[in-house]
């Protein structure tokens, strides 16, 4: 992604991390200066997180997954995950014992 005018973004195609798993750099969405947002495909999310690609589309359509950004619309819309929310998403469901109550 890279800005284009205004505050939008565009997608810049870049096969420079194809098959490397180290997802994206791309700026803040706010366009300041902050730190640079990492963005993991669905397939790559679900690597990482150790699931299946099925299993984070499950979670997109009923909640309960890490959040994720959207960019397009209807069939050919992409979904990417910020690597920041789904270490986040995981340190919520973290539990220090099988009785302990789920959020």
């Amino acid at each position: 992604m890279r800005p284009c005018g205004g505050t939008g973004f565009e997608m810049v195609a870049d096969d420079s991390n194809a098959g490397s798993g180290a997802g994206k750099q791309v700026p803040p969405p706010d366009g300041g200066g902050g730190q640079r947002m990492t963005l993991l495909a669905n397939a790559e999310a679900a690597d990482y997180l150790h699931v299946s690609a099925r299993t984070l589309e499950g979670y997109r359509l009923e909640g309960g997954g890490p959040p994720f950004i959207r960019i397009g619309r209807g069939r050919r819309a992409k979904v990417y995950y910020d690597l920041d929310d789904l270490n986040a998403w995981l340190l919520a469901r973290k539990r220090s014992s099988t009785a302990e109550e789920a959020d």
